[in-house]
């Protein structure tokens, strides 16, 4: 029986993974990853510490850490809209690291916060 952390994985999503930012201060994303995961469309707002309001889309349980301002599609890479204005990306506005009840590396749930991502598409750049 697989892991608790990981046996509830049945969504499609595209990841593209901030990899840094451009001289303009833009970010560079690299090459897009499939990935499993499982989505809760829900959208909530709440309070930092500094007293800002952060809001979200959806939270994600994923494989592995992903960066802040990484862009995710949910669905299959084959289905991938040509066009920018027929998607509707999110992009990660957080992300959290659980390990097991017994600290084993090998069963972290990783969960990211997400937001409807608006705007144009950053550059995607091989990484070697």
């Amino acid at each position: 029986m697989p892991p608790l952390e990981t046996m509830s994985r049945f969504d499609d999503a595209v990841l593209w993974v901030k990899i840094g930012n451009d001289r303009q201060g833009e970010p560079i994303v690299a090459e897009p990853v499939c990935l499993k995961v499982t989505a809760n469309f829900t959208s909530r707002n709440s309070m930092q510490a500094d007293g800002n309001v952060k809001s979200s889309d959806a939270q994600v349980v994923v494989n592995r850490e992903i960066a802040v301002d990484s862009i995710l599609w949910f669905g299959r890479y084959c289905d991938l809209p040509s066009s920018t204005e027929d998607a509707v990306y999110y992009t990660v506005v957080d992300n959290a690291k659980t390990p097991d009840l017994k600290h084993r590396a090998v069963n972290t749930m990783y969960k990211v916060t997400v937001k409807r991502f608006r705007g144009r598409l950053p550059a995607v750049r091989s990484v070697v």
